[in-house]
């Protein structure tokens, strides 16, 4: 089983929480209430393959396509 992150995002809002707020609000997203199952992630892969920050800001907007430069 992959180890869960502190943080989990939101594909829905886009947004990322922590893990035990997730778990608090019956695993769904504290902001707009998707599942943690379906559209929960790993903090992690956003990092990863994104070039997110380790840490993120709780709450904040980050897309999973960000606008590249130029745009």
């Amino acid at each position: 089983m992959e180890k869960q992150d502190d943080f989990v995002w939101c594909l829905h809002c886009e947004r990322p929480y922590r893990y035990e707020k997730w778990v608090a609000n019956k695993k769904e997203c504290p902001n707009c209430g998707a599942s943690m199952f379906m559209d929960g992630w790993n903090w992690s892969f956003l990092v990863e393959n994104v070039g997110y920050p380790e840490i993120p800001e709780e709450g904040k907007y980050y897309p999973l396509y960000p606008p590249k430069d130029g745009d």
